[in-house]
């Protein structure tokens, strides 16, 4: 999860990002959504096999995240309605 604490009407509000799922668009017309972020090689847990050589490809990933919030020291987190995504971009 990520944190970020913002002020409305003069209260702290601690707001939590929670990542739901990932979307890894391979650039050649595939998606894989899974709720593994994925490591590194040597360990990769995500990984494609393209059909054909190419260079130039740009993948993507877009990451859909879901929020709560509360007041700064309450103890009792309330959920927001929706979810929220980010994508990065990569060749």
């Amino acid at each position: 999860p990520r944190y970020q604490t913002t002020t409305i009407l003069g209260t702290p509000i601690e707001v939590e990002f929670t990542p739901a799922s990932y979307t890894w668009g391979w650039g050649d017309g595939t998606t894989t959504t899974t709720t593994d972020p994925g490591a590194p090689y040597p360990n990769q847990t995500v990984t494609h096999h393209y059909q054909h050589t190419a260079t130039g490809v740009t993948t993507t990933l877009t990451t859909t995240w879901t929020t709560r919030y509360r007041p700064q020291g309450d103890p009792t987190w309330r959920p927001i309605e929706g979810t929220i995504t980010t994508t990065e971009t990569s060749t």
